[in-house]
């Protein structure tokens, strides 16, 4: 190939890229949302200078609430909101229209905007024209949704709020949407709290929130399962259905079994049995359990220009790496203390010297009276370098479950029932945590690991053996005789 023909063929090629960028530059850009919509293409970017309204001519209750909620919104993130009587001056409109409305059809009809079948219940359209920009929908929760879209569209850009005016269609691809949130495995969230997590969960168009309640359930005729600060009564709960009902949210709640209601059983029990899986393929019965705790450890640094910079700069990591170090030295294995930093995350980027990092910490402790002992360890960490800052948040969530006098009667029982049904049955202690850690606490003989015998707990090859299973129920019903 001659080099006239290389310098041909390479210019042949810039020629098509340049071609190639510029139709790209000219196609419209798709805003990216979440969840992204089926359909949806950037027709303007209109400045929000002069501030945006938002009307509902149709007057429904709860098209009204969508479009006071994207108000507020609006107003939080910065943007004048002006009140719109009609046509409004230098300022953007946000109409919210039902499909049956005539302006709605004369807008369809003129964009080309089909409503297919799946839609009805919770798609939308968007429909930009001029400095408006119009949702339209078939019902309430269409309409909602398609003013949370509107919020993700308004955008700073250079230092000023841009509205990205676009042409969406959009339909959930999933009826029931929903996240699920543990209330009892730390401090119970407040009532404002959860308010705002439903908000967050609106915005990005879920449809379901079911919380998870062991011992954070407060009932007027017991007030044994919530002893604590902080559960919810009723008047809450039926405070926080109504106001999810707003944003097109079902709480589904989730009342866990009796199991963790120790606090119940406790009262009137003689003795636990835990039928959490045995110790190993022996099938030992667990007589003590290890407590747990998590501790997270988060840094403060000052971020620098590692280049330009640097002397400017306090790494956070650089100080949570001497924390590691120091905290590892919390381990007293002859305690039967563990201390392990489980998670590290910090920086952004290899040329800035990280301003933040954090550290998960699980510890275990076999005595409950290493308690006070490991709290006194993290509570006292300081900084190394002045110019960072140290927090330190979180602490034991299960007591250990110590091998008591009454544990030790229970599990004698159990051998002379295993050996009259033929078998010999082992004891053993385990580090993991169960609800038998809460239950021995509050002083009730309990004996764990009653369950199943098998392997690969949380693992793909988590199994059990059928041949303890009869045996082992045979134990079980002796016990409870």
């Amino acid at each position: 190939m001659s080099r006239r023909t290389i310098v041909s063929a390479a210019f042949s090629v810039f020629s098509i890229l340049c071609l190639t960028c510029a139709t790209s530059a000219q196609t419209p850009s798709t805003p990216q949302l979440i969840p992204q919509p089926k359909e949806a293409r950037l027709v303007a970017e209109i400045p929000l200078s002069g501030g945006i309204a938002v009307d509902v001519p149709g007057g429904d209750a709860e098209d009204k609430f969508a479009g006071q909620d994207l108000q507020e919104t609006l107003h939080s993130y910065g943007i004048p909101v002006v009140e719109s009587h009609g046509e409004t001056k230098d300022s953007v409109r946000i109409v919210l229209l039902r499909k049956d409305d005539p302006q709605s059809r004369g807008l369809l009809l003129t964009n080309r905007v089909v409503f297919d079948p799946q839609m009805h219940d919770e798609g939308y359209a968007l429909i930009p024209r001029g400095d408006t920009l119009y949702v339209v929908a078939e019902t309430a929760s269409g309409i909602f949704y398609g003013a949370q879209t509107v919020k993700q569209l308004a955008t700073k850009q250079s230092g000023a709020w841009v509205l990205r005016a676009a042409m969406v269609r959009d339909w959930p691809s999933l009826a029931h949407r929903g996240a699920d949130d543990d209330l009892s495995r730390s401090g119970m969230p407040t009532l404002d709290y959860q308010k705002k997590q439903i908000r967050t969960f609106a915005a990005y168009k879920l449809n379901i929130y079911s919380p998870y309640f062991e011992y954070t359930l407060r009932y007027s005729g017991n007030p044994v399962p919530a002893p604590g600060p902080g559960a919810m009564t009723r008047a809450e709960v039926e405070e926080l259905v109504r106001y999810a009902q707003q944003y097109h949210i079902t709480i589904i709640p989730e009342q866990e079994a009796f199991g963790h209601l120790y606090r119940v059983l406790a009262q009137q029990c003689e003795a636990v049995y835990v039928l959490e899986p045995a110790q190993g393929l022996a099938g030992a019965y667990k007589t003590a359990r290890k407590g747990v705790g998590n501790y997270e450890i988060r840094v403060q640094g000052v971020a620098a220009h590692s280049g330009v910079d640097f002397e400017r700069g306090h790494s956070a990591i650089v100080e949570l790496a001497r924390q590691v170090e120091r905290i590892t030295g919390f381990t007293e294995l002859d305690r039967g203390i563990t201390v392990n930093i489980g998670t590290l995350q910090g920086g952004t980027r290899s040329n800035v010297i990280a301003a933040e990092a954090r550290a998960e910490v699980d510890v275990r402790i076999a005595k409950a009276k290493d308690q006070a002992r490991i709290e006194k360890h993290f509570r006292s960490l300081r900084v190394f370098d002045s110019k960072c800052s140290l927090h330190v948040e979180g602490g034991l969530n299960r007591p250990p479950m110590e091998r008591t006098p009454g544990t030790v009667a229970l599990y004698k029982r159990a051998v002379a029932h295993a050996r009259a049904l033929g078998f010999e049955l082992e004891e053993a202690a385990t580090g993991g945590g169960s609800d038998g850690n809460f239950t021995s606490a509050l002083g009730v003989p309990t004996l764990d690991g009653m369950g199943a015998v098998g392997e690969g707990a949380h693992a793909a090859h988590e199994s059990l053996l059928l041949e303890h299973m009869a045996p082992r129920t045979a134990l079980l019903a002796a016990m409870l005789e």
